[in-house]
């Protein structure tokens, strides 16, 4: 069948000629008697047809560069792929785009909608990002297609073009049967975010809002939320993926260097929410003087000064407070920082914004609201009050500042509380091997780890009390909850056990543990996270008790060997001879299951004199008793 536009102006322009040209926007679908299908699969042909992406461009202002060319490429034959399936093999298309942040995902958009000539669905999850993808589409194909969007109270939308919309919106007006007939006749759904589509209620809604031959492109950075929600599972079909690490040897992203800095929070400790660090309680303790003394550090720095600067923080009351705790402490001659919450305005937020882009406003602070998606490539600085352990929330955050900009380097300072009950997610731990070591100052994107690299403004101490910078970070990523059960001493020590450095028959001191990396499908990471997740105290006492439940025959033994090496600074450990082996013996079983509050020993460990030696034990130096490294008669003690 032979499509002819209707267009007199178009003469006998096919559907492949249009695509060629690209320089006018999506023919009507009514125009031509074509069902869906078909007009899939001559976009599809079309597409396959082009020689040189570069001239059929056409009005498109931003070109693609060779490392998106693929994505185009593939998805051409995607689209003659399901084109041309068997009827009986037919299920809604369902495919997915994975790239890293600030890798060009709406270009790639913009490009697949301008050279099919398709009416597009943008879906994308805050009003911010409507406004945002709007603008850069608006620029970007430079009026030759057709943008209306639809949210909230604005809703402007176009029949034959891109309509975006944000995900609360389509679930709504999908559910109450109010949406507008021009997102139904929709060939392309571009699922931005993709990971925020994998409910049950908006996988219902795309399903409801959209024709079942339309293509569902799904397009995120972050692919795995959980075990449950993947974006696979949703978005089957795979068209391109570069994970952060290819993308980091690509070159795709800017250089960037990373400073960690834990902070005494006192007796304050922060709970558990949801998997998560509870946002209002992180954000209370975080308030405190240390850490916004910190942050006007970090910030106003003479080598951060002139960087615009991003800040993540917490809770929206830990944000008010830093706003006006930065507002009096900025130095002379400083602009004063923005403020940006959720219930900020929208023309509020364009009065910030555009400022900060004009160089009018140097900072920044916001709460959840420009981690997702937002677009400003001079920003060079982010200064994290918000740690976290998600992945998803961790990449999104930290790779805002990453976007290739005129060789500028990025750089990012993650502020802690001491003592969190699981370690957060971190920059290295997004980008390099568990158990490899990074250099605070050094930067991310080495191409070989091994080489000497100078690490830059290593801030090896503050002027603040309780702050110290660390100088290395060993990475122990964990992508998920440990599945390890504390008890379960079989699991434990599986689990332990699984680290070639560790040695049942000898282990090793509390110092050294926590250096430990354990690579087990039941726990991933440190041992000062394993010690974390047990809940086990910072003493050396509390590690010893609980070693003991793990090898009670050989904890005592070891312990005090070692330590009696460590306190008389011996290379080599004690040998425990003659009667103190009977000590040593009352001493594991002590450890398994402890003293009564009166001192003495539980039944049925028996009094004898030698429980005296015991109580050396914890009250004198090990030295002093009846143990020495070579074999020697037994005195009594002087």
């Amino acid at each position: 069948m032979t499509a002819v536009s209707t267009d007199a102006r178009a003469g006998a322009h096919t559907p492949l000629r249009l695509c060629r040209l690209c320089k006018r926007g999506p023919f009507p679908m009514d125009a031509y008697n074509l069902d869906l299908t078909d007009l899939l699969m001559k976009s599809a042909e079309g597409l396959l047809e082009i020689d040189d992406l570069f001239d059929c461009c056409g009005n498109i202002k931003y070109k693609l560069r060779n490392d998106q060319f693929p994505v185009l490429q593939k998805f051409a034959a995607y689209l003659l792929d399901i084109a041309t399936r068997p009827d009986p093999q037919f299920s809604s298309p369902c495919c997915r785009i994975i790239l890293p942040p600030r890798t060009g995902k709406t270009i790639i958009a913009g490009h697949i909608i301008a050279l099919t000539a398709l009416p597009a669905t943008i879906v994308v999850p805050t009003r911010t990002l409507v406004l945002q993808t709007v603008e850069s589409l608006s620029s970007q194909l430079n009026g030759s297609v057709p943008i209306g969007l639809f949210y909230g109270e604005e809703k402007r939308v176009v029949k034959n073009g891109i309509n975006v919309i944000t995900y609360s919106s389509l679930q709504g007006h999908s559910q109450q049967g109010t949406l507008p007939r021009a997102f139904a006749r929709s060939a392309l759904v571009f699922v931005d975010e993709a990971h925020h589509s994998m409910t049950r209620l908006r996988q219902k809604a795309l399903s409801r809002a959209f024709s079942a031959q339309a293509v569902r492109i799904a397009l995120t950075a972050t692919p795995t939320y959980n075990d449950d929600k993947r974006v696979d599972l949703f978005y089957p079909d795979k068209i391109y993926e570069i994970d952060l690490k290819e993308a980091i040897a690509l070159g795709l992203l800017a250089p960037a260097r990373v400073w960690v800095a834990e902070v005494d929070a006192g007796k304050s400790r922060v709970r558990i929410f949801a998997g998560d660090f509870e946002r209002e309680l992180l954000g209370r303790i975080m308030s405190s003087a240390p850490f916004f003394k910190t942050v006007e550090i970090f910030r106003y720095s003479p080598e951060n000064r002139d960087i615009p600067c991003l800040i993540v923080c917490a809770s929206r009351q830990q944000a008010h407070d830093l706003h006006t705790y930065l507002k009096r402490h900025r130095p002379d001659g400083c602009p004063p920082p923005g403020l940006i919450l959720g219930e900020t305005p929208g023309n509020a937020r364009t009065r910030l914004l555009d400022p900060f882009e004009g160089g009018k406003i140097d900072t920044l602070i916001q709460v959840n609201v420009l981690i997702e998606g937002w677009n400003s490539p001079h920003c060079k600085l982010l200064i994290d009050l918000s740690p976290s352990t998600s992945r998803v929330r961790a990449t999104q955050k930290y790779f805002r500042v990453m976007t290739r900009f005129r060789q500028k380097q990025a750089k990012i300072y993650v502020i802690l509380p001491d003592r969190l009950p699981r370690p957060p997610v971190l920059p290295m731990d997004l980008l390099f091997e568990s158990g490899d070591e990074y250099t605070c100052g050094d930067l991310l994107d080495r191409r070989d780890r091994s080489a000497v690299s100078t690490a830059l403004d290593m801030l090896d101490q503050t002027p603040v009390k309780g702050v110290v910078v660390k100088k290395k970070i060993v990475v122990g990523t964990r992508l998920e909850l440990p599945r390890l059960k504390p008890g379960n001493m079989g699991q434990v020590r599986l689990v332990i056990e699984s680290c070639p450095a560790f040695n049942p028959a000898d282990p090793c001191i509390r110092k050294e543990f926590i250096r430990l990396m354990f690579n087990h499908h039941l726990f991933a990471g440190s041992g000062k996270g394993l010690l974390n997740w047990f809940g086990i105290g910072y003493g050396k006492n509390a590690y010893w008790m609980f070693m003991a439940k793990l090898y009670p025959s050989v904890t005592g033994h070891v312990f005090l060997t070692k330590n009696a090496a460590i306190r008389n600074k011996k290379e080599q450990c004690f040998e425990v001879q003659g009667l103190c082996s009977t000590d040593v013996d009352f001493f594991n079983k002590a450890l398994v299951q402890p003293a009564t509050k009166k001192g003495k020993p539980t039944a049925p460990f028996p009094e004898s004199p030698t429980q005296a030696s015991v109580c050396q034990i914890q009250e004198h130096h090990i030295a002093e008793i009846h143990c020495a490294t070579e074999q020697q008669t037994h005195t009594p003690h002087p």
